[in-house]
């Protein structure tokens, strides 16, 4: 399914949903750039992606000590529900 970096507003209301295992560079292949560290500093790396169907999905370092971006690290998948996580995984696998 498609999908468009959007405005990190939007991830407003948003909650944890489940985990996705992988590179950061394996994540910038597929979605692109990441937006920098949060105000709260509790996260370096956040991507806001909404996908075709309306779904907003959240790929983030919650609290996550320096990494390289070659090692697999264990990033949290935020949204308004459990399709957040579908899409993402779908689309990760699918590239």
């Amino acid at each position: 399914m498609e999908f468009e970096k959007v405005e990190s507003w939007k991830m407003t209301g948003t909650f944890f949903v489940d985990n996705l295992v992988a590179t950061y560079d394996d994540l910038v292949k597929v979605f692109g750039k990441p937006y920098g560290p949060s105000s709260d500093g509790k996260t370096r790396f956040n991507w806001v992606l909404e996908f075709g169907d309306g779904t907003l999905a959240t790929i983030y370092d919650y609290k996550h000590p320096p990494f390289d971006g070659s090692s697999k690290i264990v990033w949290h998948v935020g949204g308004h529900n459990n399709a957040a996580w579908r899409r993402v995984i779908s689309r990760f696998y699918q590239d």
